[in-house]
């Protein structure tokens, strides 16, 4: 298969599927399985992301491309590319991943690779949801949504 015109060679997919078995409190969590990315975590809930591929530096990310629905979201990519933002993996229906010289069609900062959240789209019908999620060591999670196309 391709991600984003790219071979899977040099690309990973993280499906819905895969994201649901993971079961994750952040990014951090899926992006973990994937091959070739080494994540540190510095406040347990991801929120800043420190992702570094093949040995490179996780420090901020400085490293690593970050896309949300094809955007960069890091605040200064030609500039200072550190990252102190990530989106919140409940917002995320799967994720591309692209690894290698085929990260740099995609523009500065992708020495270590391309990673593009694919964020949910709206729902065609009305849709109400609401989740908690409570595990142990005291977190308690509320995510409420409402959506129409």
């Amino acid at each position: 298969y391709e991600v984003g015109g790219v071979s899977a060679g040099a690309a990973t997919e993280v499906t819905p599927d895969e994201i649901r078995q993971v079961r994750p409190l952040s990014t951090d969590d899926v992006l973990r399985g994937v091959p070739g990315i080494h994540v540190v975590a510095e406040d347990g809930r991801g929120l800043r992301p420190n992702i570094g591929f093949r040995g490179l530096n996780p420090e901020r990310s400085r490293k690593t491309l970050l896309l949300m629905d094809g955007i960069p979201f890091q605040p200064a990519v030609y500039g200072d590319p550190a990252a102190y933002f990530n989106v919140p993996v409940e917002l995320i229906e799967s994720i591309d991943v692209i690894r290698g010289a085929s990260s740099v069609m995609y523009g500065p900062n992708t020495v270590g690779g391309v990673i593009n959240y694919r964020l949910r789209r709206p729902p065609r019908q009305r849709e109400l949801t609401f989740t908690e999620t409570v595990r142990q060591g005291e977190l308690f999670s509320t995510q409420f949504t409402y959506g129409n196309a």
